[in-house]
């Protein structure tokens, strides 16, 4: 068994394998319900079964058939969705003691834009700017850090 990372690469290295060109061969995809690929050379009955997820490499070697399966495990696809919430970062603000000069309109202020904008790195950088300018002895890089830990959820999708 040989396994790839890709369709691409499947059939590259059943190109190198197969010791003949080879045609697709209709009547037998349709009896078997898979594309099948038949030697084209003349009394080689090798042929490849694309069975979707694999390659199988049915190799004719004199009165023998040798079967050489090129399994594909395609590198699954992950994204990574960040959220913020309003109520997160007053939590945060609370846990930090964040925020403490600002009047309650300005605070309002900012909670309502978290709830409108959602999460990116502008907007948290907004948001830590702002957090900031109302509060005592902090830095910008220190309030982005204490959301990004503390107020911002990550999520993690994988297709496969």
């Amino acid at each position: 068994m040989i396994t790839v990372k890709s369709i691409k690469e499947a059939w590259m290295e059943a190109d190198r394998l197969f010791p003949t060109d080879y045609m697709k061969d209709e009547q037998a995809s349709a009896n078997a319900g898979y594309p099948i690929y038949m030697s084209t050379a003349e009394g080689n009955g090798s042929w490849i079964s694309d069975l979707n997820t694999s390659l199988e490499l049915n190799i004719q070697k004199g009165k023998k058939l040798e079967t050489v399966r090129i399994v594909i495990e395609d590198e699954p696809e992950i994204t990574e969705e960040k959220v913020i919430t309003a109520d997160s970062v007053r939590s945060c603000c609370i846990k930090h003691n964040l925020y403490t000069k600002g009047t309650c309109r300005d605070y309002d202020f900012m909670l309502n834009f978290i709830d409108v904008q959602g999460y990116s790195l502008k907007n948290l950088l907004e948001i830590a700017e702002d957090i900031c300018k109302h509060s005592e002895d902090q830095t910008i890089e220190n309030v982005m850090f204490l959301l990004g830990k503390d107020a911002v959820t990550t999520f993690y999708h994988i297709n496969r």
